[in-house]
Order: C-alpha cells, then structure tokens, then sequence
C-alpha cells in the first residue's frame, strides 16, 4: 500500500497537473526532462473512470520514485511563480508620488519615494530568492527578464532623484532677485 499512498500524495500535491501529468516541465539538474503520461505510458488527466485497479494493472507504481521528482519540482515550481505574481502585484499597483514644485504652473517633481523604493528592494530580494532556487528552470527566462527590469528602474530612480536634487539646489540660486540682476546686466552689457 506504501507505494499507493505515495504515488497519490505525489498526485495530489501539484496545483499544476498539466504540468505533473501531459506536458514536460524543466527540471533541476540530475532529474531528466520527462512527463509522468511518458514515464506510465499513457494519459493519466482527471479521468473519472480511472481506479485504483489501472494504477495497479497498468504498473504506474514502477515510476513512483520518478513521480515524486516531477510532483515536487511542479510543486516547488508553482511556489516560485506564486512568489513572482506577488511581485509583479506591487507593481501593478504602485505610482510614483508626483507634486508640484513651489507654486510654479505645471512644474512638478517626485514626491516621497520611500514606499517605491521599499517595494523595490523587497522585489529584488524576492527575484534573488527565486534564482536561487533549483526548481526554477521553467521560469527562469521572466525572471531574469523581471530583474534586469528592476535593476533598471533602481538605476532610474536614483539617477532622477540625484538630478532633481541637484536642479532644485540651482533653482534656488538662480532664481534669487540679485543673481537675475545681474544676468540682466550681463545680458545688456553683451547687447
């Protein structure tokens, strides 16, 4: 009966039986790219009619050990896509603060981005996280994409902010009454 109980908790653990059963999924390394439906030799989807008695008769126990591997790689796997939909959440409804600049008409500058940036490095550590992770061959392609993605951003965002704070610091000077003055005259003097 071992056997059963583990070929069916194997089963049953996956959120993603196209995965488990029909279609190949990427494996970690040492776990060969291979489908349970390829393994059995048949179709084994959500079949009604399908008993204990073809599970015996048709030798599916043989392949338990392999079952297993792919129903936790699916299963680890659908975790990390869980950990991407979070992220990608945050971003979904995330909007940078903008504010107009002094009272100056349609002059605007960021706000407070200590929220962005929090869910930035948040993002980050999540993304790291799931690239550590053995089981994320199958998407590791978006995750790498959703890196660089962030990593641009937190590039962009610092070098905006250092701009602002640096025209908002010249602003300042430039727009004092005696410096304006005295490009007037400068301007005068060269006319």
């Amino acid at each position: 009966l071992f056997p059963y109980t583990t070929l069916f908790r194997s089963s049953a653990s996956t959120s993603q039986f196209e995965r488990f059963s029909g279609a190949t999924s990427k494996l970690p390394v040492g776990i060969s790219e291979v489908s349970v439906d390829g393994l059995v030799g048949f179709s084994i989807k959500a079949d009604p009619d399908f008993t204990l008695g073809d599970v015996v008769t048709k030798k599916v126990t043989d392949h338990a050990e392999a079952i297993t591997n792919i129903s936790t790689s699916a299963t680890q796997e659908a975790g990390l896509e869980r950990m991407m939909a979070k992220v990608e959440g945050i971003w979904k409804a995330t909007a940078l603060e903008v504010k107009p600049y002094k009272d100056v008409k349609d002059l605007y500058v960021l706000g407070d981005t200590s929220e962005v940036v929090a869910g930035l490095d948040d993002s980050l550590v999540t993304v790291n996280t799931v690239l550590s992770s053995r089981f994320v061959a199958g998407i590791r392609e978006s995750v790498d994409a959703w890196k660089q993605k962030l990593l641009l951003f937190s590039e962009t965002l610092d070098e905006w902010l250092a701009c602002q704070r640096t025209w908002m610091y010249l602003e300042t000077i430039f727009a004092a009454p005696d410096i304006i003055q005295i490009g007037r005259a400068s301007c005068r003097e060269r006319v």
